[in-house]
């Protein structure tokens, strides 16, 4: 079958498409800057007796996802995105980034972490979760906890402003 010089022009055009837009494709994509990750490997244990709990149910607001714990209390490795904290940009920058976990478990306190750090490129075996049995606290109120900043830069700070 022979084309007409119409259908060569249109099969030449769509073949010039296929190839300039996935080379744009890559070219714009190149510009835009990448989100860093970390993982973490969470441990979830009974507050009392520090026994592993299996079962419990582990969430990630920043991902919503959920994870359950294996035998040994742990969740798998997660991958998460390092979202650095900008409040302390102009004093003092952070190297790692904040991740919310939430735990629960039937028969124990809900229990909420704060600002747990994730360093880049990272695995971090933890954070552990105590967790306690229902009535630890006052009802209706979840076990909270705020993890605080790694020291080194907690020093860093402090010495930064530190008065003469």
């Amino acid at each position: 079958m022979k084309l007409s010089g119409n259908h060569k022009l249109m099969i030449s055009g769509i073949i010039s498409l296929a190839i300039l837009v996935p080379v744009l494709m890559l070219v714009f994509s190149s510009n835009l800057p990448l989100q860093k990750r970390g993982q973490i490997r969470i441990q979830v244990v009974d507050g009392y007796t520090s026994k592993p709990i299996k079962g419990a149910i582990v969430v990630i607001p920043e991902l919503n996802e959920k994870y359950i714990t294996g035998s040994d209390g742990k969740t798998a490795q997660i991958s998460v995105d390092v979202m650095k904290d900008r409040q302390y940009e102009k004093i003092l920058p952070q190297e790692w980034g904040r991740i919310t976990i939430l735990t629960y478990f039937e028969g124990y306190e809900t229990y909420a972490l704060f600002y747990a750090a994730v360093r880049e490129n990272r695995l971090r075996e933890g954070p552990v979760i105590f967790m306690f049995p229902e009535g630890s606290v006052e009802e209706g109120k979840p076990f909270t906890v705020i993890e605080a900043p790694q020291p080194d830069w907690v020093n860093k700070l402090i010495e930064k402003y530190r008065p003469d």
